[in-house]
């Protein structure tokens, strides 16, 4: 009958679903009664994390054989494909095991410290970098490090058959952890280097721009601007020798460190800033795609003014969000069913 944490797949699709997509377990609860289902809020709790987590064990299971394969024909396969990854923001809850005795409430308290969730995305575009409407793309979040998302974003992109694509694509903002496992993506997807680019964000290069105008503390307003304006089409034409020449005069004086620390921004990533040359590509110059895909996954679910996570339960809200918004809900369901039925498992108690 496909009964899976003590539900039918019905049931637990349209409860962890509602879980997903409402602002909190309450106001799913809520919505669920409304529709017929009167469930209490630790119900509702058990169902969402029931399915998350035999969502991650069937992720665990496919990316898995796609790493160890040697690579099939997937729907990326002679497409042109864009691949993101950035991070948001999100407070996790750690009960405090030392410290003040308990209160008169007998609770001991807890810590709260910000985490940074890894979302990555990926998707397809035309001959003119637009993205295909008509070919849905892939969110997918971890609250692990860099080597776990980037181990995920391999997973996905040999399981989806990216290393046959007719051009991969990897956007993201100047963060190092971003650009120091390149190399290693190329090698592990398994795509030749000549149909792989690497793109630094244009609209975050600007920002820096705007960050060593800041610094120029000696300068009017107006010579700022006029020096943002001239420096913003140069960095466009893929210039970026100019840009750091540029910066380089100015490191002296007491802003001389942390100018430098901008030129240096400039000089690493001086080869994925060739802005002229992947426009005449047909390739994005942008990474606004996931930064779109943080907030809708991150920030419009698991960060608002007092929330907390437990580490497991944000881990598994992070992936059933991130299919939601993808629109691949019912892919989701129709997939945990067929896997964990086929295994013999009902789910987790």
């Amino acid at each position: 009958m496909g009964i899976l944490c003590g539900a039918t797949p019905a049931t637990l699709s349209e409860v962890a679903r509602q879980a997903a997509e409402s602002n909190s377990f309450e106001i799913a609860r809520q919505n669920l009664t409304r529709r017929g289902l009167d469930l209490d809020e630790k119900t509702v709790v058990r169902l969402t994390q029931g399915l998350g987590a035999l969502s991650l064990r069937l992720r665990e299971a496919q990316l898995q054989v796609a790493t160890e394969s040697q690579g099939k024909p997937g729907p990326l396969s002679g497409r042109r494909v864009v691949a993101s990854v950035d991070g948001g923001r999100l407070r996790t809850r750690q009960p405090r095991t030392r410290g003040r005795r308990r209160t008169k409430t007998r609770y001991r308290g807890f810590d709260a410290p910000w985490r940074e969730p890894k979302v990555l995305t990926v998707y397809v575009i035309d001959d003119k970098g637009r993205k295909e409407r008509h070919v849905r793309s892939l969110h997918d979040a971890t609250l692990g490090d860099a080597d776990a998302v980037f181990a995920l974003l391999v997973g996905y992109l040999r399981l989806l058959g990216a290393h046959e694509a007719a051009h991969l694509v990897l956007t993201g903002d100047g963060a190092r952890w971003i650009w120091d496992r390149v190399e290693e993506l190329v090698r592990l997807v398994g795509i030749p280097k000549e149909r792989f680019t690497a793109i630094v964000d244009y609209y975050h290069a600007v920002e820096h721009l705007r960050d060593v105008t800041d610094l120029l503390s000696g300068w009017s307003a107006k010579r700022r601007r006029r020096f943002l304006v001239h420096y913003k089409r140069v960095l466009r034409r893929g210039d970026v020798e100019e840009v750091i020449a540029a910066i380089d005069e100015m490191c002296v004086g007491r802003h001389a460190s942390a100018l430098a620390t901008e030129r240096d921004y400039f000089t690493r990533n001086a080869d994925r800033m060739r802005y002229r040359k992947f426009e005449e590509q047909g390739l994005p110059l942008g990474s606004g795609a996931v930064e779109s895909a943080v907030r809708q996954v991150v920030n419009q679910r698991l960060k608002s003014n007092g929330m907390f996570w437990l580490e497991p339960r944000a881990e598994h809200m992070l992936h059933l969000r991130a299919l939601l918004r993808a629109g691949r809900w019912d892919e989701l369901i129709q997939a945990t069913l067929a896997h964990h039925c086929s295994v013999g498992t009902t789910g987790p108690s």
